[in-house]
């Protein structure tokens, strides 16, 4: 689910978190607060609650030539995974950037067993990224770790916070080894201008 190595994209990425959500469909607005008067709760199913990554997004405030955009709609069927197709272009603007596009798939799943959301990121550099997360209130929070080469293993944990009715902001802290999280500049993902 971008314009940094997957975990951040999400999203997904997107968290990762992408993850980070994309295809046409509309961001919900974040649930919570007081219910009406004389409406009920009603009980969603888990895996239905990361339709708030559904849709098409893109990253604002990246450097001057670069986009990225991202993708996520559900696989056919159940809708029990949500699978997202991210793209980030350079256009070769800048100190040492060259032109070119980067591509990564994710899919974000429920797994009931343990009542967790699962993560799993692919970039075409042949990097994977394991992410496992919960969601408290509007706010999802991931961690894990990615095969992303070399031979020191790096951590990533990701909050993902709604920004309103249709953003949400990207946090990331990494760590190569036992070493100290580092946080990463923030990410703001927002539904994608239609084409």
């Amino acid at each position: 689910m971008g314009p940094l190595r997957m975990p951040t994209r999400l999203f997904l990425a997107a968290i990762m978190l992408g993850a980070a959500a994309m295809a046409s469909a509309q961001l919900l607005p974040p649930r919570g607060g007081p219910l009406p008067p004389g409406a009920t709760a009603v009980t969603e199913d888990p895996h239905e609650r990361l339709r708030f990554f559904e849709g098409r997004w893109e990253v604002v405030g990246l450097p001057a030539g670069r986009h990225f955009e991202e993708t996520c709609e559900w696989l056919s069927g159940e809708r029990r995974h949500l699978v997202c197709r991210a793209r980030t272009t350079t256009s070769g603007a800048g100190a040492g950037a060259t032109a070119g596009a980067d591509h990564s798939m994710s899919v974000l799943s429920y797994r009931p067993s343990d009542a967790t959301y699962q993560y799993h990121g692919f970039t075409s550099d042949g990097a994977v990224h394991t992410m496992q997360g919960r969601r408290s209130g509007d706010v999802w929070q991931f961690s894990g770790e990615d095969s992303s080469g070399g031979t020191s293993r790096r951590r990533a944990r990701m909050t993902i916070i709604p920004g309103g009715e249709r953003s949400f902001v990207l946090q990331q802290e990494t760590a190569i080894g036992n070493g100290p999280w580092q946080r990463e500049p923030d990410v703001r993902y927002v539904p994608a201008a239609k084409r």
